[in-house]
């Protein structure tokens, strides 16, 4: 179980969510960088000028990345302790009211 844990803390996705997490709470918003361009052709969508990796990934795809990594990790969580829902909802317990 305790391997289990411990993977979670070298994940890529999780370390992503937790930087950017403390980051703004702790912090301001996002650090998410910009790319500024003087002339030349004007981006198609304005995904194109932001990033976190490096200027060649939007941010937008780090960001889906990194969630479909956490969902595959929220999928085994619920296996793995029986819940059976995204809520977190344990399958003994009473649905909210």
């Amino acid at each position: 179980m305790n391997a289990w844990w411990d993977s979670l803390l070298k994940n890529p996705a999780i370390t992503f969510f937790r930087i950017e997490r403390d980051f703004i709470a702790k912090v301001g918003p996002p650090k998410v960088g910009q790319i500024v361009r003087l002339g030349g052709p004007v981006p198609e969508r304005m995904e194109e000028l932001y990033y976190y990796e490096n200027p060649d990934i939007p941010a937008t795809e780090t960001i889906e990345r990194h969630l479909r990594s956490v969902e595959r990790i929220v999928k085994d969580a619920e296996e793995r302790f029986g819940t059976e829902t995204l809520f977190g909802l344990w399958k003994n317990s009473s649905p909210p009211s």
